[in-house]
């Protein structure tokens, strides 16, 4: 697995870090983000909720891949950003505690792959995507419960 590490600062010192990756490399390439506050290490906190912000080519994209460990954000992305090649302006959102923060931002190159046919075909936000489906799944759950009870409605009424 290709793993790549960054430190990111939460003052925002600077905008001249470059990670690069190739186009539809995606689920085999993780980003170990180390962050800092000033020049003292700052620790992610467990509980924290990561996503990447990036624009690309124009599209907006919020990708929740990220989890906490060890007190560094660890992204491994949605295929979806690997789909186009192009640099995109990126940085890590943390929300901890009913606050905000953001790194500083980096630049997250995405290289043309051989076959490169795919591209990032609309803006995404992997939260939406995930509540989206919640409340399909939701709406399904509610349509079998009604069948299940004009069933047991229809049984009882046919043995009165």
């Amino acid at each position: 697995m290709n793993e790549q590490s960054i430190t990111l600062d939460l003052r925002k010192t600077g905008f001249g870090k470059r990670v690069v990756i190739r186009q539809n490399d995606y689920h085999g390439i993780t980003l170990a983000v180390d962050v800092t506050d000033g020049s003292k290490a700052y620790s992610v906190p467990a509980a924290a909720k990561c996503c990447l912000m990036a624009r690309l080519l124009g599209s907006y994209v919020r990708d929740g891949g990220c989890t906490v460990e060890g007190g560094r954000i660890v992204y491994t992305a949605d295929e979806r950003m690997f789909g186009a090649s192009g640099t995109a302006e990126a940085y890590f959102r943390i929300e901890v505690d009913g606050a905000a923060y953001s790194t500083e931002g980096f630049q997250l190159v995405v290289e043309r792959a051989a076959d490169s046919y795919a591209q990032l075909s609309e803006a995404y936000d992997t939260e939406v995507d995930r509540a989206i489906k919640g409340a399909d799944d939701a709406a399904e759950g509610a349509k079998a419960a009604g069948v299940r009870a004009d069933a047991a409605a229809k049984k009882a009424g046919e043995a009165a």
